[in-house]
């Protein structure tokens, strides 16, 4: 995920190094989704990489079905703590998250996120 930010533009060189030295500190995934990002925010731009994988991946001790990779740049790092708190609570709900699993496209998604509370 970090290679398609970096090769779209939205993250410098050093992106995926960061996100490993950040998972190397405290591990970013929770008992069926993560949410890693680099304790800098110092993107390119502003953006949020979603995996949506029915097969769980192994990320430390959980299973993962649900990847938010964040990249926020610095003028936004404000807004980091709203948004990661945001996705947390949404899928923590396991309704949400089978709903998340199960989507179709992309505007489904939006609007599923959209319609948290």
């Amino acid at each position: 995920m970090s290679d398609h930010l970096l090769q779209y533009g939205f993250v410098f060189e050093d992106y995926k190094k960061k996100l490993f030295e950040k998972e190397a500190i405290s591990s970013s995934s929770f008992i069926n989704f993560a949410i890693p990002h680099p304790i800098e925010m110092d993107a390119k731009e502003s953006i949020i990489a979603v995996l949506i994988n029915n097969n769980s991946i192994q990320w430390e001790s959980n299973k993962v079905n649900l990847v938010f990779m964040l990249a926020i740049k610095d003028i936004d790092k404000i807004l980091f703590k709203d948004i990661f708190e945001y996705i947390t609570r949404f899928v923590s709900d396991e309704n949400n998250l089978q709903k998340l699993l199960n989507v179709n496209d992309f505007n489904e998604f939006l609007h599923l996120l959209a319609s948290c509370n």
